[in-house]
């Protein structure tokens, strides 16, 4: 008998480990196959309007600046000169300085508008433009190199240091975080941004120079270059020794909106019509439009859960909702009850009646993948009219769960008792004395006999 108990427990013992393993098991919600930017020495992939960042690759590592110094100088430029758009320039010298040599042939005597220095800066990234426009926001290259400084103190930039407004000395240091910090404020500056967007040419009349978009994202659909993306609308791309190349990004459809940051992406063979940090920045951005999406995770129509109410003969709870809509940006496959999960916190286990609608209840919170996306507070959604009887059967109920009423009624309950037993004890000592004395009656009577006439 006992070796066919054991042989059965073995035998149960073995299926269950076979079965278990075979069952699902609770899992996280996968997040979305992020594309691979190991080609970067550092990245970073930023929704705007959510404050989310989507990717971070070595984002605080130091490295290079190289070509992105110029996202800051002309930055600077546009918050400088911003009231001086269209005052004409006369060129000078110290405003070439080493760049006898240029693209756009700018020569001392030559006069154009700040605004036309800006475009062959920012849009077309002249390198003797930006030394120009440096030398009219501070009275040398040096003191708008220190302003530079100041400017990324002030943006809270703890790991950037700029050596040249232009990042051709190839020695200025930043890190990915860093550039989109300056990004997010450029991303602000509308001069920046229309310039830096062109996506047309620019003519300088006075010197006969048109201007194209160095940014080959932007410009690429009326050169036919390979890395034209519809949806980039500015900021810079360029290469150097040091930095190799690199890449900001911005990037919008109307209604979200990005930053991207490349660092040190590697080359493309021997294939030049390519480079890394556009293919990079192109995929990710198509990777993340079709991806992710604003999804309404709950409105005033959501019944988030319901309240116990109490003194009521009409309704026993009421729902709960939030005042307000909440959007989240989440990929666009994931459920809400599903992936996305409620965390509620009510100010009270139960209500009161009278209850009215649109009582503070507490708040729930919007959870994906154990983070929250945003807390919502919550109010009743209906009424509770308080009734008579109720409220009366509850007072009395109340009062017999008063302690000083449930002590003086035991207190009473002692006071009758004794009392009671008091007048119990009273009447049979009388009894017993009346006994006594008829009893003594009675037998003086037997003594004595009748009494006679």
């Amino acid at each position: 008998m006992k070796a066919r108990i054991f042989r059965t427990v073995i035998a149960t013992v073995l299926c269950l480990l076979f079965i278990i393993p075979t069952l699902p098991l609770p899992t996280a919600a996968e997040e979305p196959l992020i594309p691979n930017t190991s080609a970067a020495q550092a990245a970073v992939f930023y929704h705007v309007e959510s404050g989310t960042a989507l990717i971070s690759q070595n984002a605080d590592t130091p490295l290079p600046a190289g070509s992105t110094v110029k996202v800051m100088s002309g930055l600077l430029f546009c918050e400088i000169l911003k009231d001086n758009l269209y005052d004409t320039v006369t060129v000078t010298d110290a405003m070439i300085g080493d760049f006898a040599s240029n693209q756009m042939n700018l020569q001392a005597g030559d006069t154009l508008t700040v605004v036309d220095l800006l475009y062959a800066a920012i849009c077309g990234s002249q390198n003797v433009a930006f030394h120009a426009l440096a030398t009219l926001s501070a009275p040398s290259v040096e003191q708008f190199v220190a302003k530079m400084n100041t400017r990324a103190t002030e943006l809270g930039l703890t790991k950037t240091s700029f050596h040249d407004p232009i990042g051709i000395k190839d020695n200025s240091t930043t890190t990915a975080n860093d550039l989109l910090k300056i990004a997010t404020v450029a991303y602000q500056n509308a001069i920046f941004m229309q310039i830096c967007g062109t996506k047309s040419e620019y003519y300088i009349p006075t010197i006969g120079y048109t201007v194209k978009n160095r940014n080959e994202m932007i410009y690429g659909n009326l050169a036919g270059y390979v890395h034209y993306n519809e949806k980039c609308n500015g900021m810079s791309a360029g290469s150097t020794s040091l930095g190799g190349d690199c890449i900001v990004a911005s990037a919008s459809d109307g209604k979200d909106s990005y930053l991207c940051v490349l660092l040190n992406c590697g080359d493309c063979g021997n294939d030049q019509r390519y480079n890394m940090s556009y293919i990079l920045a192109d995929t990710l951005i198509e990777w993340v439009y079709s991806t992710y999406t604003y999804m309404e995770v709950l409105s005033p129509e959501t019944v988030v859960c319901t309240i116990p109410v109490t003194v009521s003969d009409m309704t026993t709870e009421v729902n709960v909702v939030p005042r307000e809509q909440l959007f989240c940006y989440v990929p666009s496959t994931v459920e809400v009850g599903k992936e996305i999960t409620y965390s509620i916190r009510l100010t009270h286990t139960s209500l009161e009646a009278p209850v009215a609608e649109g009582q503070f209840v507490g708040y729930v919170a919007v959870l994906y993948n154990g983070k929250i996306l945003g807390t919502v507070p919550l109010y009743t959604a209906g009424t509770a009219e308080r009734s008579g009887f109720v409220s009366r059967l509850m007072s009395i109920q109340a009062l017999t769960q008063n302690r000083k009423f449930i002590s003086g009624a035991i207190f009473f309950l002692v006071l009758l008792t004794a009392w009671i037993t008091t007048e119990i004890l009273l009447s049979k000592h009388r009894r017993r004395r009346w006994d006594k004395y008829f009893s003594n009656k009675l037998d003086m009577t037997k003594r004595n006999g009748p009494n006679k006439k």
